[in-house]
């Protein structure tokens, strides 16, 4: 149950007749990875999904811990990737420059309106409807409509 739970979030955290089981009774049953994996999920399911930041790198998107600082104010840095990331814009860091100049920003939302992406409104993921209904299920855990 634990492991199905890390890659669902519909079934996270671990339940049994509605109740949250204990984390020290689930990761008891994990190896040492997934037990880390289960452990980061629980925190990033404490912070709200409109105050989470996820790695803007495309092959990362790895959540980022509210205490893992940048190099700057205002920054945070990809325990994965190693990539700097605004917490006001949540895309890669841009120094001193406003987050409204972002021009490779602009690039990606263009793109996305072209190909039809849409950005989840609590997180800012992009996603894209490959097939089935147009209920989506984020990864933060926000659910909204593909339109």
């Amino acid at each position: 149950m634990g492991l199905t739970s890390l890659d669902n979030p519909e079934q996270f955290p671990v339940k049994c007749c509605r109740e949250e089981l204990p984390l020290e009774d689930v990761v008891s049953t994990m190896g040492t990875r997934n037990r880390k994996r289960y452990i980061s999920r629980t925190e990033e399911q404490a912070v709200p999904a409109d105050e989470r930041i996820y790695c803007p790198r495309a092959k990362c998107g790895q959540w980022i811990h509210p205490n893992s600082k940048g190099p700057r104010p205002g920054t945070r840095l990809c325990t994965q990737c190693r990539a700097k990331v605004c917490c006001a814009c949540r895309e890669f860091a841009h120094g001193p420059w406003p987050c409204a100049d972002d021009e490779s920003l602009k690039t990606v939302l263009d793109m996305a309106k072209d190909n039809k992406w849409q950005r989840c409104t609590k997180c800012h993921y992009m996603v894209e409807k490959v097939d089935g209904c147009n209920h989506i299920l984020c990864r933060c855990g926000y659910h909204f409509w593909y339109v």
